[in-house]
């Protein structure tokens, strides 16, 4: 399975099913997305099997999970691929 950002030239593939699918609509989410709720899948680190193009990145501190949450997005576009 690849996930390719809007303008095609990032992406992220993988080799296995996701662990978990969510739908939030948490704040945390409604901003990422600009929506009312985000849509994820979830795989392990493991699984990932290439990543193209080039992505930039920025850090924060997630709340609801308690840990330090780094999303990668299109460096052209600013569509979020994948964060860990």
């Amino acid at each position: 399975m690849t996930a390719t950002c809007a303008c095609g030239q990032a992406s992220i593939t993988v080799n296995a099913l996701p662990k978990m699918l969510g739908v939030c609509h948490c704040t945390n989410c409604k901003r990422r997305t600009g929506s009312a709720f985000g849509i994820s899948a979830y795989f392990e680190k493991s699984s990932v099997v290439s990543q193209e193009g080039s992505t930039e990145k920025y850090a924060f501190w997630h709340e609801a999970q308690s840990h330090k949450q780094e999303r990668h997005f299109c460096s052209k576009c600013g569509t979020t691929l994948f964060w860990f």
